[in-house]
């Protein structure tokens, strides 16, 4: 009969078979499934009063109803437009928590020669400089640096494609600043349409650095997720002499 409850295998070994099987027949119960359901249900009761497990989720229930509902109940535009709300939002935090950093005093720089490193979140899913690559759910990993990056820097990307040449080529590194609004004249990352870019900002449009790209006109999705603070080239990773201590 189908079901919707959750199923797995399990494996026991003869000894603890014998001793299931020996409890469903105590206890009068139909099916060794329904005996091991119980039993494992006793032991996750008598473990919690013990304290020694507690609610062992990640992810809050109202997170995974989210998830849920994401994933069962929205079509392609719904979850389009789930992640644009998330992508604004956490952009939004992680620029209110870029100026908290900024507020702080800067801290003095390191001795020369001295190993300091900069820890600096990466994402390695490419920013289009071109016609748009698809926005990607990704975690970043930490970069170690060896020279302190741009004021303000966030996150490094990286970048996709030819139209912002000869500013920035295809696969180079760039600082960002989180930040839900930049000047015309600056260049950010947008997303829109359920892409990203890396364009600079014109009067309704998204402009590209190399002439054979036309401009994009700004849609009603478009938003700006980070301003562009410049090349994170092969300096910023280089070892002082002697090493890193």
């Amino acid at each position: 009969m189908a079901t919707e409850k959750p199923r797995f295998s399990v494996t026991f070994s003869d000894d603890s078979y014998r001793r299931i099987r020996q409890y469903q027949k105590d206890n009068k119960i139909s099916t060794q499934s329904k005996a091991v359901a119980r039993l494992v249900a006793i032991a996750i009761d008598e473990i919690e009063k013990r304290g020694a497990i507690k609610n062992t989720s990640l992810y809050s229930s109202e997170a995974l109803d989210l998830a849920r509902d994401y994933d069962h109940k929205l079509d392609s535009w719904g979850r389009k437009q789930v992640r644009t709300v998330a992508d604004n939002e956490m952009a939004r935090c992680a620029a209110e928590l870029s100026e908290q950093q900024e507020q702080r005093p800067a801290a003095p720089p390191p001795p020369a020669g001295e190993g300091v490193r900069y820890i600096i979140p990466e994402y390695f899913g490419r920013v289009s400089a071109g016609s748009g690559q698809p926005a990607a759910d990704e975690r970043p990993e930490n970069a170690h640096l060896t020279r302190q990056p741009p004021r303000g820097a966030s996150y490094i990307a990286h970048i996709s494609g030819d139209s912002m040449e000869p500013t920035y080529h295809d696969g180079d590194r760039v600082f960002v600043r989180a930040t839900v609004d930049i000047f015309p004249g600056e260049i950010g990352v947008f997303s829109m349409g359920g892409d990203q870019y890396i364009k600079e900002l014109g009067d309704g449009v998204l402009l590209s650095h190399n002439a054979k790209y036309p401009p994009i006109p700004l849609q009603n999705d478009t938003r700006c997720q980070g301003r562009v603070l410049g090349l994170c080239d092969d300096r910023y990773f280089e070892q002082p002499a002697g090493g890193l201590a």
